[in-house]
């Protein structure tokens, strides 16, 4: 049975009114973003530097508190007192994109509280 070679094309949503180059250059100017990064924002509604700003400071999106979590608060404390002995932290995460992504996350908030930081991200040939 022959296999059939699919590619992948990638398009940008654009509305009805399709964006000018004028209009992405501005855009890309006034916030200091590339022009690829300036066309996806403004197709997706995002047409001002406040706008641009508010998401990329993620003040549309609600988050739920942390502490919603159970056993949470021992859980900072614990990390807290780590960094402040200088105790060896260890970042243990998995080796999918989500994981390698948490992984580095944390590992550069943590490594800039002043903490000795390391992870281990186990081999996916295991």
């Amino acid at each position: 049975m022959e296999q059939i070679k699919r590619e992948k094309i990638w398009v940008l949503r654009e509305e009805a009114s399709a964006p000018t180059q004028g209009e992405i250059t501005a855009l890309a100017n006034e916030t200091g973003l590339s022009s690829i990064c300036a066309r996806l924002l403004y197709c997706r509604g995002y047409r001002t530097r406040e706008a641009v700003e508010r998401f990329l400071r993620c003040e549309d999106t609600m988050f739920h508190s942390p502490f919603l979590l159970r056993d949470v608060e021992p859980a900072v404390a614990r990390i807290r007192r780590a960094v402040e002995t200088r105790e060896k932290i260890v970042i243990y995460g998995d080796y999918d994109v989500d994981g390698v992504t948490a992984v580095s996350l944390l590992y550069l908030y943590v490594s800039n509280l002043g903490a000795d930081v390391g992870y281990y991200i186990p081999s996916r040939r295991q």
